[in-house]
């Protein structure tokens, strides 16, 4: 089957076999479970878009950008098994729903041109936050590792935000390591963080992975928006909650 990417990547693809999970579920296999998944599957080049594969070779998903990283999941998780099945808890009553994507519906975004010159020529975008320059970039697969096993849901929107980050700039000094970028992050006000959404919302694209939720539960019936969890269940099947056919 042919995946096609925001950016315009498009490459051959097979679908998930069972025999897959030995290294999918390898825990002491230290490449992002993520990257695994596409690696076992991904087969030859058909347009390399704006990165610098040649036709007929295998992608290197270290460069790939993260909506082009997730597009080609959710396509591939859809070609194999269309449904993903899984629970949340509700924010109010604590109450399991169980949820049903259908994941062959899920929208995808188109990616800004100027996002993909970005990826092509690695020339950062320049946002610009009260006094600072911003030197935004798009996250790569080689910035998975860096976003694993972070369980706290703060913490994880903390280093995605700034692996967006390339520089910043202000008439003091520049920010260019990672811990100079969190501490920045840490004392700039909201604007700072709308400008960076922002940014993301407007160049990236890719599949929108926000759903918003409705609690079931008689009492209840509090809304909240979720974000369709891509973990072990998301690369095995048997892990996937056994839903009754009432319940469906």
């Amino acid at each position: 089957m042919l995946i096609t990417c925001p950016s315009g990547l498009s490459f051959e693809a097979r679908k998930w076999k069972l025999g897959d999970r030995k290294v999918l579920l390898d825990k002491t296999n230290s490449t992002p479970i993520q990257r695994r998944a596409l690696e076992l599957v991904s087969g030859h080049v058909v347009s390399a878009g704006p990165y610098k594969f040649g036709k007929g070779e295998k992608v290197n998903w270290v460069e790939v950008a993260s909506p082009d990283f997730m597009t080609a999941l959710v396509q591939i998780r859809a070609m194999t098994k269309q449904i993903y099945e899984y629970d949340v808890w509700c924010n109010r009553c604590n109450q399991r729903i169980e949820l049903s994507q259908d994941l062959a519906q899920i929208p995808v975004k188109p990616m800004s041109q100027t996002c993909i010159d970005h990826i092509a020529t690695n020339a950062p975008i320049i946002l610009k936050v009260g006094n600072a320059e911003v030197h935004w970039r798009v996250i790569r697969g080689s910035d998975l590792p860096r976003m694993e096993n972070i369980d706290n849901q703060a913490e994880m929107a903390e280093v995605a935000s700034c692996l967006h980050i390339a520089k910043i700039v202000t008439s003091e000094r520049e920010y260019t390591d990672m811990l100079g970028i969190r501490s920045f992050y840490a004392d700039a006000d909201w604007e700072f963080q709308r400008v960076l959404t922002d940014a993301s919302d407007l160049h990236e694209g890719g599949v929108t992975l926000e759903i918003d939720v409705r609690c079931k539960t008689d009492f209840c019936g509090a809304v909240q928006t979720q974000l369709i969890q891509l973990g072990i269940a998301f690369f095995d099947p048997s892990m996937e909650p056994r839903r009754s056919s009432a319940s469906r």
